[in-house]
């Protein structure tokens, strides 16, 4: 549907780029102008979304409204159990002046008022960082999750097409016995 979100957004390495440059889809550009278009985004509270492979091809700028995979996400009961990052909001209550400008900032809700106090629900948390940036009191922090709770990152994208199609067809497989009444 759009939103006012910048349309020059998304940012591509390697062959991902060339292909795109090639087929005139994108332009390269200066590692000036990247800074401006990752500054830009924050500014816009978009939510930057790297491939899901330790070799990035890219990194996508998402606004919750627009994009498919934020938008399924927030609708998610615990978004945090789903996305693979490396981090999570810790909120210092004590620190908090609640000024209330991470509420309009985080995508998956994760941060709300409880007893006209802000709060954050941990399992809403995708680790995005959008309510850090403007917390003027330092009160909410990106911190890392232990490597045992990090999910396992595939090496590139091949692997990561890979894992994305062998886990739709296990669920074909499963919404198509008799036993699961068609559900997943």
């Amino acid at each position: 549907r759009g939103c006012e979100a910048p349309a020059e957004a998304c940012l591509l390495f390697d062959e991902w780029a060339e292909f795109y440059v090639t087929h005139n889809e994108g332009r390269y550009g200066s590692l000036d102008e990247v800074r401006h278009i990752v500054e830009a985004a924050d500014r816009a509270n978009l939510v930057l979304q790297p491939s899901n492979c330790q070799q990035a091809a890219f990194i996508c700028c998402c606004c919750a409204c627009c994009c498919g995979v934020l938008h399924g996400l927030k609708a998610f009961p615990q978004p945090a159990k789903i996305v693979a990052s490396a981090f999570v909001a810790r909120l210092d209550e004590a620190e908090c002046e609640d000024c209330r400008r991470c509420l309009e900032r985080c995508p998956m809700g994760a941060l709300c008022l409880q007893q006209d106090r802000v709060a954050l629900s941990a399992d809403r948390c995708i680790g995005c960082g959008l309510c850090t940036s403007t917390c003027p009191t330092g009160a909410l922090r990106l911190t890392r999750k232990p490597e045992a709770v990090q999910a396992c990152v595939p090496p590139d994208m091949t692997a990561t097409w890979k894992s994305i199609s062998l886990a739709q067809e296990a669920s074909r497989q499963a919404s198509d016995r008799p036993d699961n009444g068609g559900r997943t």
